[in-house]
């Protein structure tokens, strides 16, 4: 069974994997920080520079993307 550690680890080699993706593609819209999530629209608080809120959302946004 996973600890926090551990899902701590998987979520930021996730972000690593994806920001490394999406520098090799170098197209498609760029994203902006917009106080809410990307892939489920939740509401991050003011000031917020997150685009999503776990690798959950940022994975779902890019399968999504990549249709």
């Amino acid at each position: 069974m996973a600890d926090d550690v551990d899902v701590a680890n998987e979520q930021n080699q996730l972000f690593s994997d994806l920001a490394i993706q999406r520098a090799r593609q170098n197209s498609g819209p760029k994203l902006d920080p917009e106080e809410e999530c990307h892939a489920c629209g939740a509401e991050f608080e003011e000031g917020s520079l997150k685009l999503f809120c776990d690798g959950k959302c940022a994975a779902a946004y890019e399968r999504r993307r990549s249709r």
